[in-house]
């Protein structure tokens, strides 16, 4: 094999290699803003009432890019994915066990969102417990989306011919627990009416008249 033709091999086999070695493990993928907003609310189920917050926070921080990964912060820290979730605390990069989620943050970069809901979740309630509401941990929420968020919402159904999804209650409290049909306070109260006992309610006045007869 001459020199040249050695050359185009070696350099053939670097560039496949190198191809293979840049393919992402996981896709990623940009959401389309009405298809997460359904997303959270029936696959992931996230209260109703909070959707178009989240959509807000999503717009601003990651504009619905999965694989977003912000600028580097004061201390030092990135952010990641659909929700930009820091890597100070809540993932890692090594096996995302030394992490507040348990995830790595290479996990927060895919097209499969439910590790991520699940940390932004985590992080909702923990901030929710600290300072009275979740999204305070979102710097673009506080900047963003404060006020009357419904806008990022209202063009949005369900399901084609289904009602706004800023109308759509069905996902509000879902965490509660289904209240058991209402019973009387006292069941035993209600008897049968084959068990009607003289010695316990008021003879009819037709019985007393019927019974004045015969007795005559």
């Amino acid at each position: 094999m001459s020199s040249s033709a050695t050359t185009l091999f070696t350099t053939g086999v670097l560039m496949v290699f190198m191809a293979f070695w840049c393919v992402p493990l996981g896709r990623a993928q940009t959401y389309d803003r009405c298809q997460l907003a359904s997303d959270l609310l029936h696959k992931y189920k996230l209260p109703a009432n909070q959707i178009s917050q989240w959509i807000c926070l999503v717009r601003w921080e990651s504009n619905f890019n999965t694989s977003a990964i912000g600028s580097l912060n004061a201390d030092g820290s990135l952010d990641h994915g659909l929700f930009q979730i820091s890597d100070l605390y809540w993932c890692d990069h090594a096996q995302g066990m030394d992490s507040a989620c348990g995830i790595t943050c290479e996990d927060l970069r895919n097209e499969d969102i439910k590790d991520d809901v699940i940390c932004a979740k985590r992080i909702f309630r923990q901030h929710q417990h600290l300072t009275g509401n979740g999204f305070n941990a979102w710097v673009a929420w506080k900047l963003h989306c404060q006020g009357d968020t419904d806008s990022y919402t209202a063009d949005c159904t369900t399901t084609k011919g289904s009602p706004s999804l800023a109308n759509d209650s069905s996902g509000a409290d879902r965490e509660r627990k289904p209240q058991s049909s209402a019973q009387p306070e006292n069941p035993q109260q209600q008897q049968p009416n084959w068990l009607w006992s003289p010695f316990s309610q008021p003879i009819p006045t037709g019985w007393l008249f019927f019974l004045g007869t015969k007795i005559k």
